[in-house]
């Protein structure tokens, strides 16, 4: 892992933990600097989603640390944003993992809860689920088939 400390705290007990504190974006950033995992993960639950700004998305995105930040991203800070879709596709076309997990995620959350894509986005998504290699990782591939069952 690339953190250089893990308490091992699940994220439902840091969801109850932050549940005593105030959002608070500023704090927020701090969080996200720190080389630990929970208070990176604390970053994103702390973060006011109405004062999460597309360009600070951008940049939590390319600096990723794991499957488990880009998933509680996608669902928490992104997906009720109304630029969430263009990020999504944005981060899909990087060709970098983590940012297209992201996407990914967001884009199945996106499907899941009712959004309709235009038919050239939808094209354009499906070329991107094409070109997703055999190679890349399990976790990419199962964020690729689960958004590929929502297009069905």
């Amino acid at each position: 892992m690339s953190f250089h400390v893990i308490f091992g705290i699940e994220l439902p007990r840091l969801r109850e933990i932050l549940s005593e504190y105030e959002q608070d974006r500023a704090m927020a950033q701090e969080l996200w600097h720190e080389n630990v995992r929970e208070s990176r993960l604390a970053a994103i639950l702390l973060t006011p989603p109405q004062e999460y700004l597309a360009e600070v998305a951008d940049i939590w995105v390319h600096e990723l640390r794991t499957p488990e930040e880009a998933s509680l991203l996608a669902m928490t800070l992104v997906r009720p944003q109304r630029w969430a879709s263009d990020y999504a596709f944005r981060w899909l076309a990087s060709g970098n993992e983590l940012p297209m997990l992201c996407g990914l995620y967001t884009l199945c959350h996106l499907l899941r809860g009712g959004a309709k894509l235009m038919p050239d986005s939808e094209a354009e998504l499906r070329d991107h689920l094409d070109a997703i290699p055999q190679t890349a990782s399990v976790v990419l591939r199962k964020a690729a088939q689960s958004v590929a069952y929502c297009l069905e």
